[in-house]
């Protein structure tokens, strides 16, 4: 993909002009573009989303990102494929120049999801825009693939714990086709890429008190009060998202997680103190049968 991103942006070079042609004719003719304070999307918004991103990576909420860390044969491979990632951040500058030459070269009621592709046919010849679009179905397959083996697997192992390997290998495969089913129901209603991609970060950084609790040598907390917090966390992202609730430029998965943590701690307290009181009830019972 990232080859396909380089001949898109080679493309523009030749046909819109360098890069700070790009930049400056964006400015003069839209100039709310290269600014935080665009409605919706003010300083607010960018700060509280990387935020919410940058909690829900470092925590490794991701289920599609465990895998390859109980694969790898060391820490020191894990060092060396981290160390590569974040150079391999620097590639992003690739898609986000050609999304301000795409305010040149497309109209302004192109979607969002179509840039990419609008772009390469505005500036490439139509050959050299399908070896583009067969790499931007490539690279969108590979990711894809990893994220539905990690929700099937987690759905089958971890949710309904089936332990026939045969019902679980179809179990496995009914989610895998839920899965793609659903995605591809938010892609035909023209759902932006985007804002599904924060909402998704929004509900697995629900699991960031879970993660951190078990980076202790001993977890303290009891299993249902992480839960309770995490689906706690997790409808008030969707409340939040889906019910236009005026949250302001706030990020949801960021509020999200006050009303996670005041769950998960009222659940743990009540739960210690029910234990408390029925340690004294057990241990009068025991004390009772051995005088017996």
């Amino acid at each position: 993909m990232i080859v396909a991103l380089v001949v898109v942006a080679g493309g523009v070079l030749i046909s819109i002009g360098g890069i700070p042609h790009v930049f400056q004719t964006v400015a003069q003719h839209d100039p709310t573009m290269l600014t935080l304070h665009g409605a919706g999307y003010d300083t607010t918004f960018f700060m509280t989303s990387v935020i919410v991103t940058t909690l829900a990576a470092g925590f490794n909420t991701f289920p599609h990102l465990w895998p390859p860390v109980f694969a790898a044969r060391s820490s020191e491979i894990l060092r060396s494929n981290y160390k590569w990632l974040a150079l391999y951040q620097l590639a992003l500058f690739l898609p986000i120049f050609i999304g301000f030459a795409a305010v040149l070269a497309l109209s302004p009621d192109t979607a969002s999801n179509t840039a990419l592709l609008g772009v390469a046919t505005h500036t490439l010849p139509d050959w050299l825009v399908g070896v583009v679009a067969v790499a931007g179905a490539s690279a969108a397959m590979v990711p894809s693939a990893a994220i539905v083996v990690g929700i099937s697997t987690l759905v089958t192992r971890n949710l309904l714990a089936i332990r026939s390997p045969r019902r679980a290998l179809r179990v496995n495969h009914l989610v895998v086709v839920i899965a793609i089913v659903g995605a591809l129901i938010f892609g035909l209603k023209n759902s932006d890429i985007a804002e599904l991609l924060l909402v998704t970060y929004g509900g697995l950084a629900q699991l960031i008190p879970a993660v951190a609790l078990a980076l202790g040598s001993r977890v303290r907390v009891s299993a249902v009060a992480v839960m309770s917090g995490a689906l706690a966390g997790l409808v008030s992202v969707i409340v939040l998202t889906f019910a236009d609730i005026p949250i302001g430029s706030w990020d949801s998965g960021l509020i999200s997680l006050a009303p996670n943590l005041v769950v998960l701690v009222t659940v743990e307290c009540v739960r210690r103190l029910v234990a408390s009181q029925e340690s004294p009830a057990r241990e009068s019972e025991e004390s009772e049968i051995l005088v017996g």
